[in-house]
């Protein structure tokens, strides 16, 4: 089908441990979506990328509201692949067609 990938997967690991009255996590995986194309006449390639990420979690349970800090990591190596693509023709008989295309995000953090 155009647009998806033959292959995809993801590893993960996540660990949670209570330290005292507070909690501590961590999580990390990987992801990974193998080449395709846009169409069915594969005009142009697709995906073909892993991306790695990561984050930490702070917790206090106990407190009023249960307050929560997360430090996330998305794309560590942050790649810069199409997960999109298109053939575009313009209606001016002198232009020449181009190629778009639509980036998976860059390496992103948020708290």
């Amino acid at each position: 089908m155009p647009g998806s990938a033959p292959e995809q997967y993801n590893a993960s690991l996540q660990y949670l441990r209570p330290i005292g009255a507070y909690g501590f996590g961590f999580n990390t995986g990987y992801n990974y979506v193998g080449q395709g194309y846009n169409d069915i006449q594969h005009s142009i390639a697709i995906n073909g990328y892993g991306s790695w990420d990561a984050g930490l979690v702070l917790s206090a349970d106990n407190w009023e509201f249960h307050p929560k800090l997360a430090l996330n990591f998305s794309n560590i190596l942050d790649e810069a692949v199409p997960s999109s693509g298109t053939v575009v023709k313009p209606l001016v008989p002198a232009a020449a067609a181009y190629n778009t295309y639509g980036l998976i995000p860059p390496r992103t953090v948020t708290i």
